[in-house]
């Protein structure tokens, strides 16, 4: 203010997240039924979900489904609705102290086990490190 110049340094601080609120989880989908999946996927993933309860949702075959959900965003409609139920399980474990029984519960997996074996195989390490 004085016309002196003070010296600037730069801090970084790592984020520790991205919150998505359902206000800016806008899809923008050529196709309206893969749109209509990927919406009933995000919104009930850990609910304990399956492809049959996605299909019940859209009016469209499995098969043709599948192919366009493949295309579009280089997943399956299963695929995806791990990616939810993941990224749940993520979320709880940085941000809680749960067992793992009842993040299993939280995130859509039936049991602790089978969560601890599909979280090793698609994140590569157990879900306690």
């Amino acid at each position: 203010m004085h016309g002196k110049k003070l010296k600037s340094e730069t801090h970084l601080i790592a984020p520790s997240g991205v919150a998505t609120r359902q206000s800016t989880d806008v899809l923008a989908m050529e196709d309206v039924n893969v749109g209509r999946a990927i919406h009933f996927i995000r919104k009930h993933g850990c609910e304990g979900i399956n492809v049959n309860d996605v299909m019940k949702a859209v009016p469209q075959s499995r098969r043709v489904l599948e192919k366009k959900f493949q295309k579009m965003i280089g997943r399956t409609p299963h695929e995806e609705i791990l990616r939810v139920q993941l990224n749940r399980v993520k979320e709880l474990l940085i941000e809680t102290d749960l067992p793992s029984e009842q993040i299993a519960e939280k995130s859509g997996f039936r049991h602790s086990e089978y969560l601890g074996v599909v979280f090793k195989r698609e994140i590569g390490m157990p879900p306690g490190k």
